[in-house]
C-alpha cells in the first residue's frame, strides 16, 4: 500500500468522522432526525417498554380502585345507609373518574354504568331533601 493510499483514506475516515460529529449535535431541518435521541431511544427501549407496561398496571390498578368503591357506595345505599356530603363527593368523584378513564381507554362496563345512575339519582334524592349525615359537634 503507498502512502497517497493511506493518506487518502485517513483523510477519507478523519472527514466522515467530522461529519457524524457534527451531524449528532445538530438537528436536520425540515427532517429533525436528531442522532442523540436516535442513540438514546435505542439504548432505553426495554427500560421504555417496562415503563409501559407499570403504567398500563397502574390505570389498571386505579380504575379496579374507583369500581370497587362505586359498588361499595351502591351496596351501602341499597342497604340504606346514609352519608355525609363528603362522602357523597367522594362517591361522585369516582363515579367521574372511572367514566373519564373508561372514555380515555374505549371501554364499557353496564354494571359500573348503572351502578353509577342509582349513585346519582340517590344523591339527587338525598341533596333534595338536604338528607345528609351531619358529624358536626354541637354545643
Amino acid at each position: 500500500m503507498s502512502i497517497q493510499t493511506m493518506l487518502d483514506s485517513i483523510t477519507a475516515g478523519g472527514v466522515v468522522s467530522v461529519l457524524v460529529i457534527i451531524l449528532s449535535l445538530i438537528e436536520i431541518t425540515p427532517v429533525k432526525f436528531s442522532p442523540l435521541q436516535w442513540i438514546g431511544k435505542r439504548v432505553n427501549a426495554e427500560t421504555i417498554i417496562r415503563l409501559d407496561k407499570v403504567e398500563r398496571k397502574l390505570d389498571e390498578h386505579i380504575a379496579e380502585s374507583y369500581r370497587n368503591n362505586i359498588l361499595t357506595v351502591q351496596d351501602k345505599l341499597l342497604k340504606g345507609e346514609r352519608f355525609t356530603r363528603e362522602e357523597w363527593e367522594k362517591a361522585l368523584a369516582s363515579c367521574g373518574a372511572y367514566k373519564e378513564y373508561v372514555k380515555n381507554n374505549n371501554l364499557t362496563n353496564d354494571v359500573i354504568d348503572e351502578a353509577m345512575k342509582y349513585i346519582k339519582h340517590q344523591y339527587g334524592l338525598a341533596l333534595d331533601k338536604a338528607d345528609f349525615v351531619d358529624l358536626g359537634v354541637k354545643a
